[in-house]
């Protein structure tokens, strides 16, 4: 089986080279040239286009920013719907909202008979360079049945949840647990710092008893070896200096910017069903409060 990866982004340039390191035949494509460098050097395949790297897989795994991002790499100029020899399946990791998945992948079945399933993951930068992601599922049972063999390459928690769009809405509940931890975490490390506790060594403390989670282990790990701030830790660090414990670091990156992308996707799920999530609600006001400050 061919595998076809566009989209190398931080995670995703991840994911697909851990595929290239457990020795699947993979095909690469990014819009910046430069990004898929690493890639050519390694000896992998670069396409030219979507549409060149959708006419030489089997399977086209996604993993890009948002929504509008899926319809230009799909329906853009050279675009993947273009091909004239379409992959069975296409697998979209990227995070967007369920309506969307089920919109696009009824486009990409009607222009070119590709199967949609959606795969988002979560389990961080560490998680995709060592094949420890929680992937979520979602698509018709043939469908997931060709591309299993690809998802189980990047985690051992690999769920199949129902039709199409499933996985996305799994994706936006472990965005909610996510998202309120980081937050928690900041708000007790913040607290602590009022006391004249600094936040690593509470964070010794607190370690191994309840409040011990993926989050923080995360952010210790990130603080202990001085590694960039992305994702939770980054978050964790923000919210913290907007409450006054420690100075706040520059929140403008893309990390942000996704944050309140999700967060407006679980907003809208809400709604749809009629379900307040009072703490989400404050998140959601917090972060837009963050990026103007």
């Amino acid at each position: 089986m061919r595998v076809g990866f566009a989209g190398l982004g931080n995670i995703g340039a991840l994911m697909a080279w851990r595929r290239h390191e457990l020795g699947q035949d993979l095909v690469v494509w990014n819009r910046s040239v430069a990004k898929a460098q690493a890639f050519r050097d390694a000896g992998v395949p670069v396409a030219a286009s979507p549409a060149d790297l959708a006419r030489r897989v089997d399977v086209l795994c996604l993993c890009v920013t948002d929504a509008a991002a899926l319809d230009a790499v799909l329906f853009g100029a050279d675009g993947i719907a273009e091909a004239d020899a379409p992959p069975a399946v296409i697998v979209d990791h990227s995070t967007v909202s369920p309506e969307a998945t089920r919109r696009i992948a009824a486009r990409v079945r009607e222009a070119c008979g590709t199967a949609w399933v959606d795969a988002p993951v979560s389990g961080g930068l560490a998680g995709a360079a060592s094949g420890r992601l929680a992937v979520f599922v979602g698509g018709e049972d043939e469908a997931v049945a060709q591309a299993w063999p690809v998802l189980t390459t990047l985690g051992t928690t690999v769920t199949h949840l129902g039709p199409t769009g499933s996985g996305q809405v799994v994706k936006a509940c472990n965005q909610v647990i996510g998202f309120l931890s980081f937050a928690a975490l900041a708000e007790g490390l913040a607290l602590g710092s009022r006391f004249g506790i600094a936040p690593r060594l509470l964070a010794t403390a607190v370690a191994g008893g309840f409040a011990d989670t993926p989050v923080l282990r995360e952010w210790t790990r990130v603080i202990d070896s001085g590694a960039p701030l992305i994702g939770p830790a980054l978050h964790t660090e923000a919210i913290m200096g907007y409450l006054g414990g420690t100075e706040m670091p520059a929140y403008d990156s893309p990390s942000p910017t996704n944050l309140a992308k999700d967060l407006g996707i679980i907003a809208a799920l809400a709604e749809d069903v009629d379900l307040r999530l009072p703490l989400v609600e404050r998140m959601r006001a917090l972060v837009t409060e963050m990026r103007a400050r």
